[in-house]
This record gives C-alpha cells, structure tokens and sequence, in this order.
C-alpha cells in the first residue's frame, strides 16, 4: 500500500502504511518485507523534507539488503 500512496504523491499514507508494514515483518521476522517497506518509507519521508527519517528507513533498507546478501552468499558457499 506504502508503493501505491507513494506513486500517487500521498506520501503522509505512505509513511503510515510503511510503519505498519515494517512492525508487522518484524514481528514475524520477514526481512525482505522490511527492506521494502523501509525503501518506500524513506522515499515518502525524503519527499515530505523529512530528512532525518529518510535517512533512518534508508539505513534499515540497507541494512536488510546487507541481510539478505550475506544470507544468500552464505548458501552459495555452503
């Protein structure tokens, strides 16, 4: 929902249903939910000139990416 309120420059709702999204993956532990929730979280936060949070859900983005990464690197060298 965060994508689709992003894509029609609603970014308030955007940042609403990113926030949600990001507790419910953490609750259950989906770290590439988080990582896309956190992406569009950032973007509507950077398009209010809500610096401060846009750098705080890039820097989650990152480091779920980071996550999955290390995780599908590590498979490959298993």
């Amino acid at each position: 929902m965060s994508l689709y309120y992003n894509r029609l420059f609603q970014y308030s709702k955007a940042i609403l249903y990113a926030k949600t999204a990001i507790d419910i993956a953490t609750q259950i532990g989906n770290v590439e939910s988080i990582k896309n929730a956190a992406e569009q979280y950032s973007f509507a936060a950077s398009k209010l000139g809500n610096y401060r949070e846009a750098y705080e859900g890039f820097f989650l983005f990152k480091q779920m990416s980071d996550s999955i990464q290390n995780d599908a690197n590590q498979q490959k060298s298993l």
